[in-house]
């Protein structure tokens, strides 16, 4: 009679060996599953911190662009200066040659 108890007990050993390799089987897909989220987090931060050197980029970019339009309005606004002192100039020579007349 105590054989067939012993081979219950063998049988219930043998289905928590299964149960615990099974749960081993498990933790390591868990451990596998957090490496791959903290590779796929990584590589996430480095594309955000690639995407913010890049928008530091553009945004220096943009200043140099909008410093080099500034010049180039104070430049023409000297330009319309000069001009109109060069056509005062002409207007007082002319008017200077009328009346010599």
């Amino acid at each position: 009679m105590k054989l067939p108890g012993s081979l219950t007990e063998f049988k219930d050993s043998f289905t928590s060996i299964k149960d615990s390799s099974t749960s081993i089987q498990d933790s390591f897909t868990s451990i596998k599953d957090s490496f791959t989220s903290i590779k796929d987090s990584s590589a996430s931060i480095k594309d955000s911190f690639t995407s913010i050197k890049d928008s530091s980029t553009s945004i220096k970019d943009s200043s140099t662009s909008i410093k080099d339009s500034s010049a180039s309005i104070k430049d023409s606004f000297t330009s319309i200066k000069d001009s109109r002192a060069s056509i005062k100039d002409s207007s007082t020579s002319i008017k200077d040659s009328l009346q010599q007349f």
